[in-house]
């Protein structure tokens, strides 16, 4: 059968395509494939549906071969920005057709990492889409992780009924400092996705650090003065929640430092944008480099002294003042390990490390252990506040009684994968506008039975199991359970 199908637009996301083929041809492969891409609620590199092989399948070929799919329709090339070139071989090979085994896309912890992007519109850009195309348009540039204004017509984005209400619910700063970090962040991360998708960034990166003296002459990372400068450019904060959550970690530099240098390791497309961000922006570092003895080990300088002598060449006063700060450092960050201690104080804990090692040894935080069964992450409390804080009911409601959709109509809803789900509606099980949302199915219920209750009270109807049932329009067996419960 010949099936005709619309073009796709510049920027359109792979997702969107695969809906509108769904609902404008007979093809029963695109209807499967979008009804589990929504049950999943967690796209492919925020902008792919199902791997590009199926994807083509299901379209017969009309968007190009599985190459240019990624290329054109996904974020693949923002994406593929942060790995190596045998790593982007390997992804792309997993993102055509290798359904067996999961992507070796980084991912940020369960509650940090965005979900399903795809219901997220600019005002501007709908309302071109429907002069242009007639059709409502999911923009690509709109599903990059934590952008929340359009980096093209600086609209804030909003949720238009689809899938991904919880992106547009955790934007709730908007204050004139978190607004024009957010407006720089999605032109930074447009550019990286759309200018240059070839270019190596991590190495120019690297580059522009190192010429603004925050790389010393050894390759190594001037972390205290990049912390500095990090804390500065982006104390105002976002407008998007899980990015403040994110660059507030203590570890936030020490992470993006590492995954600028391991080169065999991906880096996450939200740290790239940041470090791409905070190198153009950066003054040149004003303290003076520092040239270990190490280094001059290295050159051959005979005349330098081992590290016993120089710790011996140092006043004793000094040394006693740097042994007295770590002692007390070490008492007030009791419970920390040491690779946190030694980041809050890096420079007493460098100076030790150079001239009085023996010392700082024995007298650092004892090593941990790894904890073979991890804790769960926990929902930071900015992210659940702003879920308590909605007033939006995004259930429906039918014929004034208390709303009962499952469970899972409600995950859809908010866009979120069925982990993060589970674990959002242990911490705020709830019911009602301002109540905690998510909540479990056992809360719907029971607001259903109770209102039928009163409802045939006040008629003075009778009250057996058949007729509440009846009232609340649950099924008996329903009704049943709960009230055991």
């Amino acid at each position: 059968m010949i099936r005709t199908y619309l073009p796709a637009a510049i920027g359109e996301t792979a997702v969107n395509v695969l809906r509108m083929v769904a609902s404008t041809t007979d093809s029963r492969i695109a209807k499967n494939l979008v009804a589990i891409c929504e049950q999943r609620c967690a796209p492919l590199v925020g902008s792919l549906p199902c791997r590009a092989a199926l994807f083509c399948e299901a379209t017969d070929g009309a968007y190009g071969p599985p190459e240019r799919v990624l290329s054109t329709l996904t974020l693949t090339p923002l994406h593929l920005l942060g790995m190596c070139g045998a790593m982007q071989r390997r992804a792309i090979e997993q993102l055509i057709d290798e359904t067996r085994f999961r992507t070796c896309f980084p991912r940020l912890p369960p509650f940090i990492e965005c979900g399903n992007r795809n219901g997220l519109q600019c005002p501007e850009c709908a309302r071109l889409a429907r002069e242009t195309y007639g059709r409502r348009i999911s923009y690509c540039c709109h599903c990059i992780s934590f952008v929340t204004r359009c980096p093209l017509h600086d609209c804030e984005l909003y949720s238009d009924g689809e899938p991904g209400f919880l992106e547009s619910l955790l934007s709730i700063q908007h204050d004139a400092g978190a607004v024009r970090n957010a407006r720089r962040y999605a032109q930074v991360a447009h550019a990286l996705a759309f200018d240059c998708p070839h270019a190596p960034v991590r190495a120019t990166v690297r580059r522009r650090l190192r010429d603004k003296a925050f790389i010393t002459e050894t390759g190594r990372f001037r972390v205290t003065a990049l912390r500095d400068a990090f804390t500065k450019l982006f104390s105002a904060g976002f407008e998007d929640v899980r990015l403040n959550e994110l660059v507030s970690k203590d570890d936030i530099v020490q992470t993006c430092v590492r995954a600028l240098t391991r080169e065999e390791r991906a880096m996450h497309p939200a740290f790239l944008i940041l470090m791409d961000w905070l190198s153009l922006e950066l003054d040149g570092a004003s303290s003076p480099r520092i040239v270990s003895s190490r280094l001059a080990e290295a050159r051959g300088d005979a005349s330098t002294p081992p590290r016993e002598e120089i710790c011996i060449q140092h006043d004793a006063d000094k040394l006693c003042a740097k042994r007295a700060d770590w002692t007390k450092h070490c008492e007030q960050c009791s419970g920390m390990t040491r690779t946190q201690m030694r980041h809050l104080l890096p420079a007493t804990w460098t100076w030790l490390y150079r001239y009085d090692r023996d010392w700082l040894t024995p007298h650092q935080a004892p090593c941990r252990q790894p904890i073979p069964n991890k804790a769960p992450a926990e929902m930071p409390q900015s992210i659940a506040e702003a879920i308590r804080s909605n007033e939006r009911d995004l259930r429906s409601n039918n014929a004034g009684l208390p709303p009962l959709p499952s469970a899972y109509q409600t995950r859809l809803a908010y866009g979120m994968s069925d982990f993060v789900f589970k674990r959002a509606a242990d911490v705020l099980n709830g019911v009602g506008k301002k109540a905690a949302l998510p909540a479990l199915k056992e809360a719907f219920v029971t607001a259903r039975v109770k209102a039928a209750i009163t409802a045939l009270a006040e008629t003075n109807a009778p009250l057996d199991i058949a007729t509440i049932a009846r009232r609340a329009r649950l099924r008996i067996s329903t009704v049943k359970h709960y009230r055991r419960m």
